[in-house]
């Protein structure tokens, strides 16, 4: 859970080079096995939970628990599994599927 959005969340150890808060866009869309999601629930605005993959190293972008994509980005993977942040992330453009993941 992330909280309330208002109260700053202190990183783990002291500092830490994981990001607040990315833009990015969500990778294989087609291939998660749930584009009819996609296609028919998911509108602008919708908040996505992330999860890492330790099988290929990517992260699993989910839509009320089912997955809808994945996110390629090193960094974001290390700061979930090492640091164990958590990171949820909003579409802010259905068309080019451009997110905002934000740290909890």
């Amino acid at each position: 859970m992330c909280g309330d959005g208002n109260t700053p969340i202190p990183p783990p150890d002291g500092g830490s080079p994981c990001p607040k808060e990315i833009i990015t866009e969500i990778n294989d869309i087609l291939h998660s096995g749930n584009i009819d999601i996609w296609e028919k629930e998911v509108t602008e605005g919708s908040i996505f939970t992330l999860e890492i993959d330790p099988d290929d190293q990517t992260i699993i972008i989910k839509f009320e628990d089912k997955p809808i994509g994945r996110l390629f980005n090193r960094n974001l993977y290390k700061c979930i599994k090492e640091r164990e942040y958590s990171y949820n992330a909003v579409l802010l453009d259905k068309e080019s599927a451009k997110i905002r993941v934000y740290r909890c």
